[in-house]
């Protein structure tokens, strides 16, 4: 009975040790902290948040891990998140402290990935290693009087979160997010000694309602920042203060390659500051929306801007342009381009009415292309659109191309125009010759088929404004008008051809509206179809002939046939390119027949009738054999 006694007094005392060890389990477990969490964890492990948390936590430096905030919040009173090794922030979640929300330290490397952040008495941000900001959510409007994100070092304290500047720059790199500081807080990033900047991409916005301009810009660079892109607003101050510090020491060099820039006042708050510091601008792209009035536009020993690009949309905030660069006039405000010149373009035109011309300009940088302005002083005579003039009206005006002030080009346009007498294809056939004519001396070009007379009659009807009439006139004349070109044409007819009718044809320009001859042309670039009628009086055609025509051409005393198609409709047709004195010959020609001719008798008949009489007679003695057989 004892010994079963002392058996279940064992099993209860077991039972007893067992149930406390497992309450001391599960109270540990209970108490476990994301501290212990991290503090146990393996390089490389993700860390994914259960709950919220109300504790501050450290990453040592020999960890690297990632934590998830997988829709939990961190929030504490002091730096809620330290970093000294290798960390990645992701997931949705806030991290919120009455200090730094994270605090990246010396050596140490961070990325955030996602989350929302805010801070009620500190930097939000505080990076003093290598951080990369890929997205970021500021969603507080707290009034903690300090800037959103620090980057870099203060130069002048010792304090752990502000450690003194050992050579090393912190690097931070923004991909995007968005960032709105308080209000009375200050600016949205600064920059601080130390500092490397980098943005490509993102929403800053800066809410601050403070007295000094300079306090409350949204980035405020005191070392290196380069901006390439990103939407960069100030609703009550400036956008960008550069170079100015308490150290003497500060030197701001900010590059500007892309971005949009808004401001109430002043995209700029200043550039440099005291005498020993230097404040070192570069634009080279981006778009600015305010004034720029803050910002030095010279080079001097304490300010340097170069501007080599962007587009400046207020008329007040266009800067100077570097050297080799200009500042374009467009519709939204101003460019800075590479300065152009004009390389090639006609100093004269000359277009037809309903007519276009290429204005053929050609500028040393085709960048530039897009700023050039073309403006007509008169657009009733001419319009000009794309680098083309169109006549309008018959008259003379000027085209202005500009580039930028002072840099400019006018073209004289002078605009004619070319009509026909009457509807004959003669008459059309020149007047598109005489255009072009008309473009070549209007231009100032030799033309090689008019005299220097003819030249200069054309241009000065065309510079009166006259509308030149074009007429092929063809005119009959007696033999003894042109007695001397009569000779060379009865020299190459022959002797049995003869003349129906001379001609004088021309080529006559005239005044459409006073009908009064401007010059006569002699001669055309391209030959042109004349007809003429045959006249009706010339002598019948004896039956058994047909009559053909020639045309003969006497021109700078050379007489010569030229080849002439009957068009059987009693008119023929040739083509010519000179004009003076033609005649039109004839001459009947015995038609061809096939008759039937008798040979004469000769010795091939005579051997021929033999050959037959032979072969008869052979005949006559075979059938008179087979008779004489039968008898």
């Amino acid at each position: 009975m004892k010994t079963k006694q002392k058996l279940l007094a064992g099993i209860l005392m077991a039972i007893i040790c067992l149930t406390s060890f497992s309450g001391i389990v599960r109270a540990e477990i209970a108490d476990e902290t994301l501290q212990s969490k991290i503090d146990a964890s393996k390089s490389g492990e993700v860390i994914s948040l259960d709950k919220d948390y109300t504790e501050s936590i450290t990453i040592g430096s020999d960890k690297n891990i990632t934590i998830d905030l997988n829709g939990h919040n961190i929030i504490t009173s002091e730096d809620a998140i330290s970093n000294y090794g290798t960390l990645t922030i992701k997931g949705n979640g806030k991290v919120q402290s009455t200090k730094g929300a994270v605090v990246n330290y010396p050596n140490a490397t961070i990325s955030i990935d996602n989350g929302s952040y805010n801070s009620t008495g500190w930097y939000t941000i505080k990076n003093m290693g290598t951080m990369t900001i890929n997205n970021l959510k500021y969603d507080n409007n707290v009034t903690n009087g300090a800037s959103l994100i620090a980057n870099g070092f203060y130069g002048n304290k010792s304090t752990d979160r502000n450690q003194v500047y050992s050579g090393k720059d912190a690097v931070l790199t923004i991909n995007g997010g968005t960032f709105t500081n308080g209000n009375n807080s200050s600016a949205v990033i600064k920059n601080d000694d130390g500092g490397s900047l980098i943005i490509n991409k993102g929403n800053f916005i800066s809410e601050t309602v403070v007295s000094s301009s300079t306090a409350a810009p949204v980035i405020m660079n005191w070392n290196k920042a380069v901006i390439n892109g990103g939407t960069f607003e100030s609703k009550t101050g400036s956008v960008l203060a550069n170079g100015y510090c308490d150290a003497e020491k500060d030197v701001g060099e900010l590059t500007i390659n892309g971005g949009t820039f808004t401001a109430k006042n002043s995209i700029f708050a200043l550039n440099g500051g005291a005498s020993t510091n230097k404040g070192i601008v570069s634009i080279k792209g981006g778009t600015f929306n305010g004034e720029m009035t803050n910002l030095p536009q010279y080079d001097g020993k304490y300010y340097t801007i170069a501007v080599t690009g962007g587009t400046f949309t207020n008329t007040k905030n266009a800067p100077a342009a570097a050297e080799g660069y200009a500042v374009y006039e467009t519709s939204d405000g101003y460019e800075v381009a590479k300065k152009a010149t004009f390389e090639n373009s006609l100093d004269k035109v000359t277009v037809a009415v309903n007519d276009v011309k290429d204005l053929e300009i050609k500028l040393s940088e085709t960048s530039a292309e897009k700023y050039l302005k073309l403006v007509s002083n008169d657009t009733s005579i001419a319009t000009v659109e794309n680098g083309k003039v169109k006549g309008i009206k018959v008259g003379k005006t000027t085209i202005t191309a500009t580039l930028e002030e002072k840099n400019t080009k006018t073209i004289e346009v002078t605009v004619y125009k070319v009509d026909v007498a009457d509807e004959s294809k003669e008459s059309e056939a020149v007047s598109e010759q005489v255009q072009n004519m008309v473009e070549d001396i209007i231009s100032g070009k030799n033309v090689a088929n008019l005299t220097e007379n003819q030249q200069q009659a054309i241009q000065e009807a065309v510079g009166n404004g006259k509308i030149i009439e074009t007429e092929v006139e063809t005119n009959s004349v007696k033999e003894e008008n042109v007695k001397e070109d009569s000779k060379k044409i009865e020299s190459i007819i022959s002797s049995n051809e003869k003349v129906a009718t001379y001609y004088d044809i021309n080529v006559v320009l005239k005044d459409a509206i006073t009908n009064q001859e401007i010059t006569k042309l002699t001669n055309l670039s391209d030959k042109i179809k004349i007809t003429l009628d045959i006249p009706e009086d010339l002598p019948a055609v004896q039956e058994g002939y047909t009559r053909i025509f020639n045309v003969i051409r006497v021109h700078d005393g050379k007489a010569e046939k030229l080849t002439t198609v009957n068009n059987g409709d009693n008119t023929i047709t040739f083509e010519t390119d000179k004009f003076s004195t033609y005649a039109l010959a004839y001459k009947d020609v015995a038609n061809k027949t096939e008759n039937n001719i008798n040979n004469p008798n000769t010795g091939d008949s005579i051997v021929l009738f033999i050959s037959i009489f032979a072969v008869a007679s052979v005949g006559v003695v075979i059938i008179t054999r087979k008779l004489n057989k039968i008898k």
